[in-house]
């Protein structure tokens, strides 16, 4: 592959990763505002600006570089901070944490179907050659990215978000996967359990989108 071509593949991949972690942490924010939780807020994370959201190693160099490699690192942002015992006197505090968390690996996969129904539009358009080109690499990808954020986020495995939704009558489960989870990823991966693990439903929930929105599987074959 030549250096414009790694450059290009470098600048596409970033641009899906910084939509795709603005939005996820994001929708953590706003869900928790919503609850009564105005940490993060404070803070000032209930925005779509993406500087104040990414880590610029997990958002940029890690990505940046499985990009040249052509190894699929995980990406991560900045984890958006909230306060169960500020969210409202009706909101019970372990529940009210399970939908902060899960509203982050939600908004992937809206932001996947809203990639799939983009698709289906521009099959019905005209477009110029160079501009299809450029949407027929990135769309994709995008579609892709988030369905894989929204499986890999609700992994039981703390700190990622599926942490949260671990019952507290197993809270000293919760407490031993957090104090491991680093070697589990490993493990994981190093077995190849990760990818029989989320490649599977992966496959489900993409196919899932091309069907019920009519779109042509020809938009994944270059992927």
């Amino acid at each position: 592959m030549g250096d414009g071509n790694i450059v290009l593949r470098v600048v596409e991949t970033l641009l899906l990763m910084i939509v795709s972690l603005t939005v996820h942490e994001f929708a953590h924010a706003f869900v928790a505002t919503k609850l009564g939780d105005t940490t993060a807020k404070d803070q000032g994370r209930l925005t779509l600006a993406p500087h104040v959201h990414l880590d610029p190693i997990g958002s940029l160099l890690i990505p940046a570089l499985g990009a040249i490699s052509g190894f699929p690192f995980i990406g991560w942002a900045r984890p958006v901070p909230f306060n169960p015992a500020r969210f409202k006197r009706n909101i019970n505090m372990w529940r009210g944490s399970a939908l902060v968390a899960v509203a982050g690996p939600l908004s992937n996969l809206v932001l996947a179907v809203v990639a799939a129904l983009v698709m289906r539009v521009l099959q019905e358009v005209s477009l110029p050659e160079n501009v299809l080109g450029m949407l027929a690499r990135v769309l994709p990808s995008l579609l892709l990215l988030n369905v894989f954020l929204f499986l890999f986020n609700l992994l039981p495995l703390p700190p990622l978000d599926g942490g949260y939704l671990i019952p507290r009558s197993y809270e000293h489960v919760r407490e031993t996967l957090a104090r491991y989870s680093f070697l589990i990823f490993i493990g994981l991966m190093v077995t190849g359990l990760f990818r029989r693990l989320l490649v599977p439903p992966m496959q489900l929930i993409a196919g899932g989108l091309v069907w019920s929105t009519g779109l042509s599987p020809v938009w994944f074959s270059g992927l």
